[in-house]
């Protein structure tokens, strides 16, 4: 089966969603929420499951909900914002436990924007140390510089203001790195009439095979 792209259905969903976040709204409208995210999210992770597995064998791309696709609801326990539910189709693909995953490839589908990317947007503290003592050894810091040169977009994940203390003295661009809890990179592209073609999955494919090897690097160090 040939992958066709996001019908318009699935970009009206998610404007008249950003504009009714609201559980009434939604579930007036669950049957477009079942086909025009749901069923299209499906699709899109069957879709890209093949030529990600050329990339990473490994890699998983399991088509439900909590799964590659992230559930549409929200956890408002702890946060200022009470929308119920998520104005974006989010996706991922994974290697190994998806809940210990130290990286993935991800989609992401908003009105306006369609986004591709790879590497970790958090570290746990397990993780956290783990990267912490990989960038510390000089030779896998210098790799992955190397691997973050040769991305255009550069890397996302810095928060700290200070290096962390280290047993022995670090070069600047390992104290850099150090001052990262996370670390991802991110292509964008604005939506327009191709997110309905086959051209969607084609840039998204493109955009991680870009981005493969920091998450090689990711995988192999933190794994």
């Amino acid at each position: 089966m040939t992958y066709e792209g996001f019908p318009t259905g699935s970009l009206t969903f998610l404007k008249d969603l950003s504009e009714n976040n609201n559980k009434g709204w939604f579930d007036e409208h669950r049957r477009d929420y079942e086909e025009f995210w749901v069923e299209q999210g499906k699709e899109f992770v069957v879709a890209a499951g093949e030529p990600l597995s050329r990339l990473r064998p490994q890699i998983n791309a399991d088509p439900r909900v909590n799964k590659s696709l992230f559930r549409i609801n929200r956890d408002v326990r702890f946060s200022k914002d009470k929308t119920p539910y998520k104005e974006t189709l989010d996706l991922m693909f994974w290697e190994g436990e998806r809940k210990g995953a130290v990286s993935s490839f991800y989609f992401r589908l908003t009105p306006t924007t369609v986004y591709a990317g790879t590497g970790a947007h958090i570290f746990d503290r397990e993780v956290l140390a783990a990267f912490r003592r990989a960038v510390q050894d000089q030779a896998k810091a210098d790799a992955l510089l190397g691997v973050i040169t040769d991305l255009p977009e550069g890397v996302s994940g810095e928060t700290y203001k200070r290096t962390p203390a280290t047993d022995a003295p670090v070069s600047d661009h390992q104290a850099w790195l150090l001052r990262h809890s996370a670390l991802f990179v991110t292509s964008e592209r604005t939506v327009g009439a191709w997110v309905g073609t086959p051209e969607v999955l084609d840039w998204a494919v493109d955009q991680w095979r870009n981005q493969a090897a920091l998450h090689e690097w990711l995988v192999q160090n933190l794994g």
